[in-house]
């Protein structure tokens, strides 16, 4: 089924990969948001955190903002504003459709995605945020959760050479950046 602007992938066990996020941001994302620069705000996940990623965003002008894991009942604008109207349009139509097969699948979320996917309900999560206007207080005065937040659990699969060298790359990549603050921040000392 083609549904029209957007892109549909799948994997075995559902879950994203890194190799999908990359798909989806050079080969939709990139595509279709032409504008440049850019911040994107993105959740901090572990698939979402790669040097190709970091590169391909750098080299298309586009400045990364990388939430905090975990957060995303707080901070994602999208979780708090989008997602939940697009699920519960999701489910609608899949109650409808009681015998719904994988082809019929992408024209469900299509539909779900547009009435969701709306101007207001985008700019109310900026709002409901704090992100825009900018409003630290949104947050700092939010109910913290009763329970701690869980964890991650440890990953069974060691990582591969490129994951490590990666991990590298990006924690050199951040040292610099905080040094760069940081001699940014200091007094300048040599005033006459």
């Amino acid at each position: 089924m083609e549904c029209s602007g957007s892109k549909f992938n799948t994997f075995v066990n559902g879950g994203l990969t890194t190799e999908i996020f990359l798909d989806l941001f050079k080969n939709h994302f990139l595509v279709h948001v032409t504008y440049r620069p850019l911040i994107l705000l993105y959740d901090g996940h572990a698939t979402h955190i790669t040097m190709d990623i970091i590169e391909t965003a750098r080299n298309s002008d586009v400045h990364l903002f990388v939430l905090s894991p975990h957060s995303s009942h707080m901070l994602q604008q999208l979780d708090v504003s989008v997602f939940s109207p697009f699920k519960k349009s999701v489910n609608s139509e899949l109650h409808k459709q009681m015998h719904e097969t994988r082809e019929q699948l992408p024209g469900f979320i299509n539909t779900a995605y547009n009435s969701s996917m709306t101007v207001s309900n985008i700019m109310f999560g900026f709002c409901k945020t704090g992100i825009f206007p900018c409003n630290p207080e949104v947050v700092l005065q939010k109910p913290k959760p009763a329970d701690p937040v869980p964890t991650a659990k440890p990953l069974s699969i060691i990582p591969t050479r490129k994951e490590i060298k990666d991990m590298r790359l990006i924690k050199v990549l951040f040292e610099n950046k905080v040094s760069n603050v940081e001699e940014t921040l200091k007094p300048n000392t040599n005033k006459k």
